[in-house]
């Protein structure tokens, strides 16, 4: 998994990238349902500025990697 990789976690110099992986599948899965669930598998980009959720997943992962990589 890329948020484990040594070279990763020294790069970034953090131990807890792995706490914005839950976004990432939250999301994915999410966008699996709309797509197999509700049968409307548009572009992807239109469904992310449809759904709420997946904003909400996409601005999590983004608040929690800054505050991962520059906060802690």
């Amino acid at each position: 998994m890329y948020t484990l990789s040594p070279e990763v976690t020294q790069r970034f110099e953090s131990d807890y990238l792995f706490s914005t992986t839950i976004f990432v599948i939250a999301g994915i899965m999410r966008y699996l349902q709309i797509t197999f669930v509700e049968g409307d598998s548009g572009s992807p980009t239109s469904v992310l500025y449809k759904d709420k959720f997946i904003m909400a997943t996409v601005l999590g992962w983004v608040i929690t990697f800054y505050v991962i990589i520059y906060a802690l």
